[in-house]
């Protein structure tokens, strides 16, 4: 390679001043050197940090091209930074993302997103950047692997990231990109591809749009993502009903199974928040759509009817014995299912209840105010005002399906923060189970922030001892406080039974057992949660016995149930004698109450 002659400006001088035409005489008489390329001025400027900033095409095509051939580390001269602490990732136009862009290569380890990435990120505030991701796209020069390219910096593929943030015209144009071979890789890295975010965002009508005309892809629609869920699964998940039957309409697999349970199982879980009429409807329109895997309310009912029973007699060992008719786990659910359960069941207990536990159904409120993590943030100022109006604020969080109960309520002037483990982080310390650790901190908006931060922040932890740090390490810290151990059934925090583990209701239901203490007293409080429980398991079979067909029926399964339910009876009566004991029968038409 030929170096230039002494009499020959210097590259970095002729960008500093802007003489591009003089710059382009370096390409045509093949006169660029590393040395010419990255010699630097006193404020440790390379030519390059001048020239990123333009919009010269045809200098930074080449320029960069030479780059990436030639510099010994990859990428790293892009964050190269000036004496002012700029780099040339910082300076870049939109023009140098472009050829960026043009020139990805899966041996470019980014140090930070990808070039397309960013671009998606920027055309969110400016247009002309999706007009310029259209164009490349139309043009072919956006590399199909870039768009599922992610690193420990970027975790989410670029092509998701559009599919969560960006329009249809874009979303559309960037899929016209994709190959077979790119998302068979995808499928293999198993990444959050389009479909799942799509899944979540869009509605039936948008999703069918983009299928039309491309039958490519088809293939996205089993592919799994790190948890293991397909986009079928996701649709089931959060109750996209029509288009879970669009997706098993083009052929999706709706028997891949993950942590024990198919996308038909989901399926049949979200249609436990609906009632029996709707539940009819979506299952027609399943049938109608599908031929090959055909769908009975019947089998519909039967498995929320055992899902009820999972849920009430759980904590009695009864899980295996509902393999017997569904060869997987029953799930436990979301707050999507349990809380409207729980509550339509705690109005019907406390009808049944004398007027002086009328004021129990407080422990309803309770449940208007759950909140997933990120809905902290999103919804932040609605949670702060609750609080300041001494609601507490229940949700939880952790780390890939384990969680812990988080309760936050307001005393005078500070605010407890009640967490409540019984697995993964269980402490133990005496032979004692510490079941409950509490905090107290200033009661300001600035400190709750924080809080909702970490919280939000350990649930999205992609490594369990990194949930454990943020929790544990990272979140007393920003809130200056220290986790208290607590033991003791006595203490008058809401959280001390609110617990995680299992499944979301074992989430939710002690709750109902520490507000019926904070609001009858330890004893009354305790009669009343166990009175509460055994409705709960008599409803459930009630339930299972109307739904079920008799040649379903698991008759051993009901006698289980019926032994358990007496034996919590017959143990409540021992412990209230001499005291009367009403007693609370789940209603045929009508219910009657024995005055106490």
């Amino acid at each position: 390679m030929m170096s230039y002659s002494n009499n020959q400006e210097s590259l970095l001088s002729l960008a500093s001043k802007g003489e591009y035409d003089k710059i382009r005489t370096y390409f045509t008489e093949n006169l660029l050197t590393y040395n010419s390329v990255f010699s630097t001025d006193n404020e440790k400027n390379n030519c390059l940090h001048y020239l990123i900033q333009t919009n010269e095409y045809d200098i930074l095509k080449p320029l960069l091209v030479f780059c990436q051939n030639t510099h010994p580390w990859g990428d790293i001269y892009l964050f190269y930074t000036n004496r002012a602490g700029k780099s040339l990732w910082d300076l870049a136009s939109q023009c140098a993302m472009q050829v960026l862009i043009e020139l990805y290569s899966p041996i470019i380890f980014y140090k930070k997103e990808s070039p397309l990435y960013r671009a998606i990120q920027r055309s969110l505030t400016d247009p002309s950047y999706q007009d310029m991701l259209i164009r490349l796209a139309q043009e072919k020069k956006i590399n199909p692997e870039s768009l599922y390219f992610v690193n420990s910096f970027q975790k989410i593929p670029p092509l998701a990231y559009a599919a969560q943030n960006k329009t249809f015209e874009l979303l559309n144009a960037l899929l016209s990109v994709l190959t077979e071979n790119s998302i068979r890789k995808a499928q293999y890295g198993r990444l959050d591809t389009w479909l799942h975010a799509m899944t979540i965002k869009a509605d039936e009508a948008t999703i069918r749009k983009l299928f039309q005309g491309n039958n490519l892809l088809l293939l996205s629609l089993n592919s799994e993502n790190k948890y293991g869920w397909t986009p079928l699964h996701v649709a089931a998940f959060n109750g996209k009903f029509e288009i879970y039957i669009y997706f098993a309409s083009l052929g999706a697999n709706s028997h891949i199974y993950n942590d024990g349970k198919s996308p038909h199982q989901s399926f049949f879980q979200a249609l436990s928040r609906l009632d029996h009429p709707q539940r009819e409807t979506i299952i027609t329109k399943m049938n109608n759509a599908v031929i090959n895997d055909k769908t009975s309310l019947d089998e519909a009912n039967e498995y929320i009817a055992l899902w009820r029973l999972y849920l009430v007699f759980g904590g009695e060992k009864l899980p295996t014995r509902l393999y017997k008719r569904y060869n997987a786990f029953i799930d436990g659910g979301d707050h999507e299912e349990i809380l409207p359960f729980l509550k339509e069941k705690l109005y019907e207990f406390f009808d049944l209840l004398p007027d002086k536990f009328k004021r129990s159904t407080q422990t309803l409120q309770l449940f208007n105010n759950y909140f997933n993590c990120s809905d902290l943030i999103t919804s932040k100022n609605e949670c702060i005002n609750k609080l300041w109006s001494n609601e507490p604020i229940l949700t939880v969080t952790g780390y890939n399906g384990h969680v812990v109960g988080i309760v936050f309520e307001k005393q005078m002037n500070e605010i407890v923060l009640s967490l409540t483990e019984r697995g993964l982080w269980l402490k133990k310390e005496n032979n004692k189970t510490m079941v409950v650790r509490s905090m107290r901190f200033t009661a300001t908006q600035d400190f709750l922030e924080l809080a909702f931060a970490a919280l939000d922040e350990a649930n999205e932890a992609d490594e369990k001892d990194k949930a454990h740090l943020t929790l544990f390490t990272d979140l007393p810290k920003v809130l200056s406080a220290s986790f208290e151990d607590k033991n003791s059934i006595g203490e008058k925090i809401l959280g001390h039974e609110f617990k995680g583990g299992i499944c979301f209701y074992g989430n939710i239901i002690p709750i109902v057992h520490d507000s019926f203490i904070k609001a009858f007293g330890m004893r009354e409080g305790r009669r009343l949660y166990k009175e509460l429980i055994i409705f709960l398991c008599k409803d459930a079979l009630k339930y299972y016995q109307e739904v079920v067909p008799d040649v379903h029926r698991d008759q051993d399964l009901i006698e289980i149930c019926n032994d358990i339910i007496d034996k919590k009876k017959t143990k409540l009566q021992n412990e209230t004698k001499p005291r009367l004991q009403s007693e609370i029968h789940v209603p045929e038409n009508s219910c009657k109450k024995q005055k106490r």
